[in-house]
Parts: structure tokens; sequence; C-alpha cells
């Protein structure tokens, strides 16, 4: 079912990949996660 916004409490996953990327698992083999998350634009002001 198709939706125009999200309710409150949902999260949105979005995977961009300009390049054809197809081997998810490798290139995650490459990525340093962060130790902090940014969860609202609200911490970031």
């Amino acid at each position: 079912k198709q939706k125009s916004s999200l309710d409150s409490g949902e999260t949105c996953v979005v995977l961009l990949t300009g390049n054809g990327l197809k081997d998810t698992n490798s290139a995650a083999k490459n990525i340093i996660l962060p130790e902090k998350t940014i969860n609202s634009l609200d911490e970031i002001s």
C-alpha cells in the first residue's frame, strides 16, 4: 500500500546506489558506522 507520508514513529530506510551497486555485502565491509546516530533533525541544531 502506498502512502504520501509517514506516521509518527515509523522508520524509512533508503539505499541509493548511483553506480549500479549490486553487491551490498562487499560494500558493507568498507563501511564504518558512526558512534552516535542522529535520530531527528532537532539534534543537529
